[in-house]
């Protein structure tokens, strides 16, 4: 049969689209016929890769690169939509326009079975969807979320729809209460989450990972709350915080005024995430709610213990407490703190969570999700399962399969997916061919160091699963190449760097009257006296002493920070460095792990020295450690909420 599934946008991030795409490729390997529609297209590049299989439709696209509109849809574009709900959180985006091409579409679409996949496009559905395909509304939210506005108009809706699917069983008993008349209709299917093709985190490493929307229903300053109470007691242990959203600021401030700099990045999203799942042990969940609870089952079936809140509605359906995981009370910082602990402190529990966990999550396996969705439609239809003949040659908008997926062996191998013809690095202006070996320690010979991307035939390659686990253990010996892969805008890139040695910061701590910066030292500093100093960068000649202390393998300087105040104006840095007697120079810096690109992700908070000025160490985009001189002034300006 053929299944057209409405959608939003089909190029940007969400748990919406990632799950829609994995079901449709599950009933498309059944020889069921897919059926892409979007609304929007912003990007030329999709976030997700989709099935060649599938056909797409986009009705409007909204890059510059597009055709202009008419005279008469640019019109239709400028007033706002008479249709699309206006309770709809989305509504500010759709128009007079966008209700016209939704409308169009359904009128015309010849598909079997027609799906949903968020209210406002559910309501064109029931009013516009043909009454000879089965129409289905998906809800990815739940019923509580949307007023009683929306709710109203939703049931008046779904009254003409032939089945409403919910993400979880307590959603589904909601729908039954609250819409009676359509209690026979509803059906609780989850979302599908493809399992990883990785291979499983070990449970060894000190990394707790946590993923999603920035945003305040995920409780993210709970999550750091916790996390400043473990930390204090287990000191090794890191906390990484991926994904975008509305709250990042506002996190990051938490951070600084935590102290948590040094032990918590925010690194931004990472697709495919299931690469940065595999580098902790364990997932922390501290939302408020969850419709579901998509990356708690990512982070399950990548082998992680979990810890999450007993939130409405997903996690409690999906973890079993001291089974496949731990639950804890909403809102309860000090006792998520107390399920991260137990976790911490022993290993056999945070394993056997584990190795649960990832049986667990494979429940919500796609083809476990489309025998489901199968069921419903086929029950809907009389239709018999079983394979069709395809009637999509030509996506039109497909991705493509040439991306680069690789995996570090350590510092200076790598294992890539792609075939080696026509592949070359660029870096600049300078274009360098890629050798037959691309990854092993003798490609690198003829690259300066740098950021270099991979290019085939001229045309960027995007990058896949970077899997860098093996790069969070850093080397006792400086490898003769520093390699480390990582995704640029999409993109696959490589960071190269060649040192006799390393100083790498491990801690920085600043106030009014001094810095300090510990760290370790990798490579031959055994011989000669080390000395430190603080170099201006835009004037070499000035320069101030730091004290430096080494013992074996550590090393702790002390910043001069106030000298370094009265001797600069606003907008002055200063390099940091070590000096050995014919030894040379070495900068303070962080290059031995997985994070590339250091200065987006690891931020320390600004010291105010007088009432003028204020100094902030920062990373360079070498990774480099230095200081910034700016004027108080502008910091408070720059403070949310200051007049």
């Amino acid at each position: 049969m053929k299944i057209s599934f409405l959608m939003h946008s089909l190029y940007n991030v969400g748990g919406t689209i990632r799950t829609t795409l994995s079901t449709a490729t599950a009933l498309a390997d059944r020889g069921h016929e897919i059926e892409l529609v979007t609304v929007f297209r912003r990007r030329t590049i999709p976030v997700f890769d989709w099935d060649e299989r599938f056909r797409v439709v986009i009705l409007q696209d909204t890059r510059k690169v597009a055709e202009p509109l008419t005279p008469s849809d640019a019109k239709l574009a400028a007033k706002p939509a008479r249709f699309f709900p206006k309770q709809e959180p989305r509504y500010h985006q759709y128009s007079r326009l966008t209700d016209k091409l939704i409308a169009d579409y359904l009128r015309g679409c010849d598909a079997d079975v027609i799906v949903g996949t968020r209210p406002g496009l559910n309501v064109f559905l029931a009013e516009y969807g043909p009454r000879s395909a089965v129409r289905i509304a998906q809800e990815h939210l739940f019923l509580d979320k949307h007023g009683r506005r929306l709710t109203r108009r939703l049931y008046r809706s779904y009254r003409r729809l032939d089945a409403v699917t919910t993400v979880s069983a307590t959603d589904a008993e909601h729908y039954r209460q609250r819409m009676p008349r359509i209690a026979d209709r509803v059906r609780h299917i989850p979302n599908s989450v493809p399992p990883t093709p990785l291979p499983p985190a070990s449970g060894d490493s000190r990394v707790i990972v946590a993923a999603g929307r920035l945003e305040s229903i995920k409780r993210y300053d709970l999550l750091l709350h916790a996390f400043a109470t473990v930390v204090r007691r287990h000191p090794d242990w890191r906390l990484r915080l991926y994904g975008h959203g509305k709250q990042a600021d506002q996190l990051r401030n938490l951070v600084d005024e935590l102290g948590l700099n040094d032990v918590v990045m925010l690194m931004g999203s990472r697709h495919p995430i299931d690469a940065e799942w595999v580098k902790g042990s364990i997932a922390a969940i501290t939302s408020d709610m969850e419709s579901f609870g998509l990356t708690l089952v990512e982070a399950m079936d990548c082998g992680l213990a979990v810890v999450s809140t007993a939130c409405p509605y997903g996690p409690p359906e999906i973890v079993d407490n001291d089974s496949t995981g731990l639950l804890t009370t909403p809102g309860d910082a000090d006792g998520f703190a107390d399920a991260l602990e137990r976790l911490i402190t022993d290993p056999a529990l945070r394993r056997r969570l584990a190795d649960a966990g990832r049986a667990r999550a494979a429940d919500y396996s796609p083809a476990k999700v489309a025998d489901r969705y199968e069921d419903l439609f086929t029950g809907l239809t009389g239709a018999q399962t079983g394979a069709t003949t395809h009637r999509n040659t030509d996506t039109g908008t497909g991705t493509g399969t040439d991306q680069a997926d690789c995996r570090s062996l350590g510092f200076d191998r790598l294992v890539m997916s792609l075939p080696p013809d026509g592949l070359s690095w660029r870096r600049g202006d300078r274009e360098v061919p890629a050798k037959p070996d691309i990854g092993e320690p003798s490609s690198w010979e003829s690259l300066d160091e740098g950021i270099w991307t991979l290019y085939r035939n001229g045309t960027a390659v995007p990058a896949g699963r970077i899997d860098g686990r093996a790069l969070m253990t850093p080397p006792t010996t400086p490898p003769g190449n520093v390699v480390v892969p990582f995704s640029d805008k999409g993109v696959f890139s490589i960071r190269l760097c060649r040192r006799p040695r390393y100083a790498e910061v491990d801690l920085v701590e600043a106030t009014t009257v001094t810095g300090t910066v510990v760290g370790r030292l990798i490579g031959d500093f055994a011989s000669g006296t080390w000395t430190g100093r603080a170099v201006h960068r835009q004037r070499r000649e000035h320069e101030h002493p730091m004290s430096i202390e080494v013992e074996e393998d550590r090393f702790t300087a002390t910043l001069p920070l106030p000298a370094l105040a009265a001797d600069s104006q606003p907008g002055d840095l200063w390099d940091l460095w070590l000096t050995g007697a014919g030894l040379g120079v070495v900068r303070l810096s962080r290059i031995l792990d997985d994070i590339a690109v250091r200065k987006s992700v690891h931020r320390y908070p600004v010291v105010n020295i007088d009432k003028n000025v204020s100094l902030q160490p920062y990373y360079t985009v070498n990774n480099e450690l230095s200081i910034r001189v700016r004027l108080q002034w502008l910091v408070d300006v720059e403070k949310p909420g200051t007049p």
